[in-house]
């Protein structure tokens, strides 16, 4: 994950570059690299604003997927690039961590309501 990242160039552009550290982009080595990047930052965005977590139904996934699924569009390659391609979000480990948390969360709000 340290090694990764990749950025829209030219900015504003949904045109994908892989960088890689100590290395130049394979685009044009004399183009300087744009700060466009396509990971969400959650200190700067909202991260509701790009992801869904699945949690109604009858069998709750508990699986984040990307608010929109234009797969042309800016959005979605953030939210694809965030989930799927850098920090694996909906990795089984993550996703039954997710899973019991809910569980543990809906135990105790059940027996809270019991009590009062």
């Amino acid at each position: 994950k340290i090694d990764k990242f990749a950025v829209f160039s030219p900015k504003g552009s949904t045109t994908k570059i892989d960088l890689k550290r100590n290395t130049k982009p394979v685009q044009d080595a004399d183009a300087p690299v744009t700060d466009d990047g396509l990971l969400i930052n959650p200190r700067l965005e909202n991260p509701s604003d790009f992801f869904n977590l699945h949690i109604t139904g009858k069998t709750p996934t508990f699986f984040l997927t990307p608010t929109t699924f234009d797969y042309a569009s800016r959005n979605y390659q953030r939210a694809d690039y965030t989930l799927n391609e850098l920090l694996k979000l909906n990795d089984t480990l993550l996703t039954n961590a997710r899973k019991k948390a809910y569980s543990d969360l809906t135990t105790d709000l059940a027996n809270y309501i019991k009590r009062t």
